[in-house]
Parts: C-alpha cells; structure tokens; sequence
C-alpha cells in the first residue's frame, strides 16, 4: 500500500474533531491547525517518518500555538526500538507531542503516543541522581584522557581499566599479590577483591586461595596501555 503524506490529513482532522477542535489544513503554512474555542491553538506537523526536519518545523509552530503535535505514519517495528525511545525523551523535552496512524487497520486509527505536555527538567534531574552521581564518579576517577571523543571502536580507558592497570603493573613488578598488598599503591583491597572476583578484563589468575598474578591478556595489556600507564604512574609520583 503506498501512503502520501496527504493521506494523513482525515484520520488526523477526525482525531482532532473527537477532542471537541475546529479544524482547518493548511493555514499560513502550518499542515494542520485546530482550536478550542476562540483561543487555544493546536498546530500539527504531517510527515511520513519522524524526522529532525518536522522537529524543527514542529518547534517553529511552538512561537504560535498553545499545543503542538506531530503526525506520521505508525512503524510498528520502530517504536520498539531503542532508538525511537530516545527520540520520544527529545520531543518530551522540546514539549512536542506525537501522533501515529495506523494504515493497517480497515480504517486508519489514530494514536496518541505522546502528549504536548510541559517538561519537568527539574523532576527529570532528581530521577536520574543516581547516574549523575555515577557520571561525577568516574570522571573523578581517571586520571588520564586517552580516549577521543566520538570513538566506536576504540578502547575506551576508564577509571575501572585505570585502576586495573595499576594493578597489573604492581602484580608485574612484585610477583603474586594478595588483595591486601595493593594498599601499598593506595587502592583498597576491598576494591581489588572485587576486581579478582569479577575478572572482567581477564587480566588476572588465580595462583592459590586469595593470591593473583597476570594472565596472559594482563601482560599484554601492560604493552597495548604503555602510555597510558607511564602518565598514571607519573601523576602519582608528583
């Protein structure tokens, strides 16, 4: 079935009509235009696939209107995806709402994904304090900056791989060590037993009960990181 744009404009001027607005197409250059009463205007954008093009006409509309919707074709695949989720918190916080219609039913149906609602960023903020935290935490916790920003297939160094190396370098010059032994290097053993435990890099192995020496990934990790370890190990020293 082959859609146009047009094709959206009588399901969404009859969603429109059932909410109680008088509608027009077309009005100054907005797709859609629908009042409530004599002074509250709702704009909406029609577009076939959401994209940042109708986000910002959508935007525009918002110097206008009291409420502002986009309207697109439903993509019963797309709104399953993460990509779409986060698309969703963007126009959340742009204060945009979003209609789809489904073409696929005997007769187009109209749904309201999203309300134009205002955004409490506030609210929002105290939602997420535990990963701003998190965020704080591991900024403070490097002490090198190796990485390039908008990498995807380099090697991100954090904090945890900081420490790690640290580790591996103490294991390399001392031979086996006990979580306890670190604490010469100022990491906490409990940190360190929770690094044997976890082994998420798989540079460890264990020796005997609660002894670890370097793996054979760890040892080549001491050669891939030697930069990175040799700025480590001369901020420590200063």
């Amino acid at each position: 079935m082959h859609i146009k744009e047009t094709d959206l404009n009588d399901p969404i001027k009859a969603w429109l009509e059932l909410q109680g607005c008088h509608v027009n197409s077309e009005v100054m250059g907005i797709d859609m235009m629908g009042m409530y009463g004599s002074e509250c205007i709702i704009a909406i954008e029609l577009k076939l696939k959401l994209n940042l093009e109708v986000i910002n006409q959508a935007v525009e509309r918002q110097s206008i209107s009291d409420l502002v919707y986009i309207a697109v074709c439903h993509d019963f695949k797309a709104v399953e995806t993460k990509r779409f989720k986060r698309t969703l918190l963007t126009l959340k916080r742009l204060n945009l709402g979003l209609l789809t219609v489904n073409f696929r039913a005997e007769t187009p149906i109209v749904y309201e994904i999203l309300k134009p609602e205002s955004f409490d960023f506030e609210k929002s903020k105290r939602m997420k304090l535990s990963r701003r935290y998190k965020v704080i935490e591991e900024f403070n916790k490097r002490k090198s900056n190796f990485n390039k920003a908008g990498s995807t297939r380099q090697k991100i160094m954090t904090g945890y791989k900081e420490m790690c190396l640290l580790c591996a370098y103490h294991i390399a010059q001392n031979g086996p060590c006990r979580a306890k032994d670190f604490e010469a290097i100022e990491i906490s053993s409990k940190k360190v037993s929770a690094m044997f435990a976890s082994n998420h890099l798989k540079w460890f192995e264990k020796v005997s009960r609660g002894i670890y020496g370097l793996s054979d990934v760890g040892k080549l990790a001491l050669t891939e990181y030697e930069d990175v370890l040799s700025f480590i190990l001369k901020e420590k020293s200063t």
